[in-house]
């Protein structure tokens, strides 16, 4: 084919499968779904009140029970900037707790499927190989 045909052709099959299948198909290729899940493991055993957001979306407000969870499942996206972030409360806490429970460039290579347990002194991440809670970080504030 020559480049006119080619062109052609190209043009013809936008047109035909739209713009955007194009554009689905290499993000799907790159960005895996994704699924967050918190889950209350406060050794009190206290409810957990926790409220989730990202810039776009807010998740609202969820109270669960002692090992109870809350999850959602999004796809990331292309510019690797999507950030959810949540804050956390429970009865004897003081003021709530906040923590970037995903944040795409440090957890897109390690989880599509984030497990995160909040505890009294932070949140914790199931790792996979280890079958396990493992990787915990301090909250916020």
């Amino acid at each position: 084919m020559d480049i006119v045909a080619t062109t052609i052709w190209m043009i013809v099959a936008t047109i035909v499968t739209g713009p955007s299948s194009l554009v689905q198909k290499v993000e799907g290729a790159i960005m895996n779904p994704t699924r967050v899940t918190v889950i209350n493991m406060l050794t009190a055993k206290s409810d957990l009140m926790i409220h989730c957001k990202s810039k776009n979306d807010d998740l609202g407000e969820h109270v669960q029970p002692y090992q109870q969870s809350f999850a959602w499942n999004f796809r990331p996206n292309f510019w690797q900037t999507t950030l959810f972030f949540c804050s956390f409360a429970w009865q004897g806490s003081g003021d709530s707790h906040s923590f970037d429970i995903y944040v795409q460039r440090r957890d897109q290579s390690r989880c599509v499927d984030c497990r995160w347990a909040i505890t009294e002194n932070g949140p914790c991440l199931y790792t996979w190989r280890s079958s396990d809670y493992d990787v915990c970080y301090p909250f916020k504030n």
